[in-house]
């Protein structure tokens, strides 16, 4: 055999075994799966996912541990501090409140994430990383802010709870210790109290319908504030609790009668009007203020009815 027909020979051989093994396939298949469906499934988990989906986790979904349709009153003045507390925190700007109140069918947005949204400098967003509560807190309420309020996750689909904010009027009610000596204690006029001279006179101030503690409770006799003026003998203490206060006077005298008024903050004060009796029974004091008023206007009805005489008479000459 020539050299040449033996060199055909061997490349037709090689050639043969080449497209037997089938390295083409090894080329363009890996695993059984086709290269270009790998590279788009690659694409797709590399990029953002959709809010409320898969930043929050398809199996970890948001479960809202705050109690939900509740109720919170407040009085007006005061400040109140809901709470809305998640499984899980989510991304900035997953969690938004928003209000519908009273008369209207609107919502409005107050927060989106840890920024207020409402110009209204009285709400603020003050989120506990520990327990993850995103708690909307709204300082001075007024009967405005009456209505409805949600606390809403952007999950797929929303979810979010709800709470009633009811605004009250909170008000003092001064209780006397012997209440067989106070008038008008059910009427709308003012409350008089009688008592005799050297006797103790103790008024105790209750808060009604209160939802947060006044930071001061004053007291007034006649005008003046009596809180911090202990040379007057009277003293002032309040409640252990906070939730009210009481004035005492061990030995009252006729300068200590008067109208006396429980003031707390934010709070609608009371009055009661205390008259002081001597032995006989007689009224030893009486309102200074109201006596003086009273004298220069009897003084000064005298001096009006002298000129009507006097030009009466000139009039007849």
């Amino acid at each position: 055999m020539s050299p040449r027909l033996f060199y055909k020979s061997l490349v037709c051989l090689v050639f043969v075994l080449f497209l037997e093994k089938g390295p083409s396939h090894r080329l363009y298949v890996v695993d059984k799966v086709p290269l270009y469906p790998r590279i788009m499934k690659r694409q797709i988990s590399d990029t953002p996912l959709e809010l409320g989906a898969g930043a929050l986790g398809q199996s970890d979904s948001v479960v809202f541990l705050s109690n939900n349709n509740t109720q919170i009153l407040a009085h007006q003045g005061s400040s109140v501090t809901l709470s809305c507390r998640l499984t899980k925190p989510p991304n900035s700007g997953m969690v938004t409140w928003t209000r519908r109140l009273e008369h209207e069918h609107s919502l409005q947005v107050l927060s989106i994430g840890d920024f207020t949204h409402i110009s209204d400098s009285r709400f603020l967003i003050a989120k506990k990383p520990l327990d993850n509560d995103w708690q909307l807190k709204i300082q001075s309420v007024s009967s405005y802010d009456s209505g409805e309020y949600q606390c809403q996750a952007t999950t797929h689909p929303p979810s979010h709870i709800s709470v009633r904010v009811i605004v009250v009027d909170a008000y003092a009610e001064i209780k006397v210790e012997d209440a067989e000596n106070l008038r008008n204690p059910d009427s709308k006029g003012p409350k008089e109290m009688f008592i005799e001279s050297g006797s103790q006179l103790k008024l105790k101030c209750e808060l009604k319908k209160a939802t947060e503690k006044p930071k001061f409770i004053f007291w007034y006799h006649n005008q003046s504030m009596v809180n911090y003026s202990p040379q007057t003998g009277k003293m002032v203490t309040k409640y252990n609790d906070g939730w009210g206060s009481i004035l005492i006077i061990n030995s009252a005298s006729s300068s200590d009668g008067g109208n006396y008024t429980c003031s707390p903050q934010n709070i609608i004060p009371d009055s009661v009007i205390v008259t002081i009796m001597d032995g006989e029974g007689k009224s030893a004091a009486v309102y200074k203020d109201s006596v003086t008023s009273a004298g220069r206007n009897n003084q000064k009805n005298k001096e009006f009815l002298l000129l009507v005489i006097l030009f009466s008479s000139l009039l007849q000459l």
